[in-house]
């Protein structure tokens, strides 16, 4: 019994390996395949965008094309995933499609001419300002200018000024000075002359006196003569 029991499991075992070699075979066929269907380096979202095949455009084929495409890698996926991925999948490549569309188109005359006047707007903008700042330059540099110039004359006149503080006190203190030698001399020579006059009253007193002393002694005379 013991050797039946061991072949027997022999052969389970065997067969369980042919199992997993057909398995392998299948996957490894599968794989080949799935690199002949990209060997032509496209990817899945140039096959699907509809540029080869027009009628590819229509959502249910593309759809189709989709699934067929992915059908080897997600065989074992339920079909709520699959349809989660293809409801993920197909909006992606609608907005890719339309935007390569609008973008092979060109933008429309009023976005260009709304590009276009926003530039004309922006260099006139930056033109008037380097103008702008230009003029404040110049403007600038001639109020310094007429700064320094008014700075100078003040600093002029303040030295001006201050010399001629100078030379009016000079000036005052002479003329000063001459006034209290005139006022001496003056003052002296007043005093000089208001002498002289009480002198010389004082000489006519005495010689009236003498002639009026002399009168009364001769009429004194006469009379006990």
């Amino acid at each position: 019994m013991l050797p039946h029991v061991h072949i027997g499991r022999d052969e389970a075992r065997n067969e369980a390996y042919r199992s997993e070699d057909d398995s392998d075979s299948n996957r490894d066929s599968e794989n080949e395949q799935s690199d002949e269907i990209w060997g032509d380096e496209r990817t899945l979202i140039d096959d699907l965008m509809g540029f080869g095949d027009r009628s590819i455009h229509d959502k249910a084929k593309r759809q189709e094309a989709l699934t067929d495409a992915l059908k080897a890698h997600f065989s074992s996926l339920s079909l709520s995933i699959r349809q989660d991925l293809l409801d993920g999948v197909i909006p992606v490549i609608d907005n890719l499609a339309t935007t390569i569309a609008i973008l092979h188109k060109g933008p429309d005359n009023e976005y260009r001419d709304g590009l276009a006047a926003f530039n004309r707007t922006a260099q006139h903008a930056i033109a008037t300002g380097r103008s702008l700042t230009e003029q404040f330059g110049d403007l600038k540099d001639q109020s310094l200018t007429c700064l320094k110039g008014i700075v100078g004359r003040i600093e002029t006149e303040r030295a001006r000024r201050t010399e001629l503080c100078e030379s009016f006190k000079e000036q005052y203190q002479e003329i000063c000075h001459r006034i209290r030698e005139r006022l001496v001399r003056a003052a002296g020579e007043d005093m000089d002359r208001a002498a002289m006059a009480a002198e010389s009253r004082a000489h006519a007193l005495i010689s009236g006196k003498d002639k009026d002393k002399e009168k009364m002694r001769q009429n004194i005379l006469k009379a006990f003569a």
